[in-house]
């Protein structure tokens, strides 16, 4: 009994980011991240699990301050849905390159949402919003759009 439920717990998969498209709102940062070839880790469990925690792994998330805990479901037709949210307190930047001389502090806020479908197909979406603390509003948005497949660890 114990030997057939074993044989039906899926694998774990590594997955593998092939494709990105990047859209700034307003002016980009220098020194972003590649997404293009990134990968992260699935446990399709039970317990579902997901590796690095928020899909991408960067110096925001070394930062990370939660709300709230990653939220995963899983659909009917065996997709995965996995859901994230962070703030990352950024310090003090310069408003513009030209303007060094202003100075404030910032903060990065942090959403995404990352479907796996049952062929192991995927398809991911992060938003990441750069904010002055002091209420001066949005000082850059980026939205990176990706896709790529998963496959059973060796």
């Amino acid at each position: 009994m114990l030997l057939l439920a074993a044989a039906s717990t899926p694998p774990p998969l590594i997955c593998t980011i092939e494709t990105v498209e990047s859209r700034w709102q307003s002016k980009p940062i220098r020194s972003i991240r590649v997404l293009e070839g990134m990968q992260f880790n699935l446990n399709p469990g039970p317990p579902i699990e997901v590796e690095p925690r928020y899909v991408i792994d960067s110096r925001l998330t070394l930062l990370a301050e939660e709300q709230q805990p990653p939220v995963v479901s899983q659909q009917a037709d065996g997709s995965i849905n996995y859901r994230w949210a962070f703030d990352a307190p950024l310090g003090a930047i310069a408003k513009a390159p030209s303007d060094p001389v202003t100075i404030q502090e910032s903060l990065a806020s942090i959403e995404g949402h990352l479907t796996i479908q049952s062929d192991k197909r995927f398809t991911l979406m992060n938003l990441s919003t750069i904010s002055a603390q002091n209420g001066e509003g949005v000082l850059t948005r980026l939205r990176e759009e990706a896709s790529g497949r998963c496959d059973e660890q060796p």
